[in-house]
């Protein structure tokens, strides 16, 4: 597996480019990557909305992840960096990095 990401210093936002087999051309898969410190509410909450997501929860090494397609079929990734829960744990008030729908 190939991984880059590059991102300005203290940016919520970062460009990744992965490819996960030596058989995968270069923007096959396309998709925009969400991240959050509160994967299962934000999940609740478009769940809850109606949002039917191709992938659910699903634990990974890095992370917890979801997917979902937006009205105009963009694939859209929720991630919560496997650091996040304990690095929240740790916090008397933890940040979150999404504002409510």
């Amino acid at each position: 597996m190939l991984w880059s990401e590059v991102a300005p210093r203290n940016s919520a936002i970062s460009l990744m480019l992965v490819t996960w087999s030596a058989c995968m051309l270069p923007s096959m898969y396309r998709v925009i990557v969400l991240a959050t410190d509160d994967i299962q509410a934000i999940h609740e909450e478009l769940v809850a909305k109606g949002i039917d997501f191709e992938l659910p929860l699903t634990e990974t090494p890095r992370g917890t992840q979801a997917m979902f397609r937006d009205p105009d079929g963009n694939a859209l990734l929720l991630w919560e960096h496997a650091g996040a829960q304990a690095e929240a744990a740790a916090s008397e008030e933890p940040g979150l990095r999404y504002q409510p729908f």
